[in-house]
């Protein structure tokens, strides 16, 4: 029997109408979001992830977390100075955020995602975006992502407005999971929540 360690928040499982729903902006940074904005950063390392939207924890607020984190130095050889200022101080958390433009150029990646576990699948998306959010501070933040962060920054996102990673996919990809995400929801209604075991 897997059980949920008592620190972390139950993840919302694939098929539940809360990811499927567009998400209210926060009007106030108060102190519940304050409070939803740890417990979700710790239920995100907890699960080896490395971004986690409001809605996955069954709260429909347009806030996300991202952890993305990096031990080699090297990686940031080829980022500009904002990118690379944002990821050394992860994890952070974004309230309202918004994707201001996109580049024409595209890359296909697989990704994954906790709400839809261990089903992985290629996604095509913008290889770089302006984005947009306000920090917990109340900073108001523009920057130009690429790469992995791009990436991350789009997959949170597209959950703040109701969409998955899996309903990006083209047809020929998506029908090889299909079973798998028949399956996912089939058990995800038995449970109500995905629990994981830590």
């Amino acid at each position: 029997m897997f059980k949920k360690n008592k620190k972390v928040l139950d993840i919302a499982g694939y098929g539940a109408a809360v990811l499927t729903q567009i998400a209210e902006p926060i009007k106030e940074i108060n102190e519940e979001i304050i409070t939803l904005s740890g417990k979700m950063i710790e239920t995100m390392f907890a699960f080896d992830g490395i971004g986690l939207a409001a809605p996955q924890v069954s709260k429909s607020l347009q806030m996300f977390v991202l952890g993305i984190m990096v031990d080699d130095d090297k990686f940031y050889d080829n980022l500009k100075p904002d990118e690379v200022s944002l990821l050394k101080q992860m994890p952070v958390t974004f309230i309202n955020p918004s994707i201001i433009s996109s580049s024409e150029e595209c890359k296909t990646k697989e990704e994954g995602c906790l709400s839809i576990y261990e089903v992985y699948g290629n996604v095509t998306r913008p290889e770089k975006i302006v984005f947009t959010a306000q920090l917990l501070s109340g900073e108001n933040i523009t920057l130009e992502a690429t790469g992995l962060l791009s990436r991350a920054l789009q997959h949170e996102c597209d959950h703040l407005n109701g969409i998955l990673y899996v309903d990006k996919m083209n047809e020929e990809d998506a029908a090889q999971i299909a079973k798998k995400l028949k399956k996912l929801k089939r058990n995800n209604k038995k449970s109500k929540f995905l629990r994981f075991f830590k």
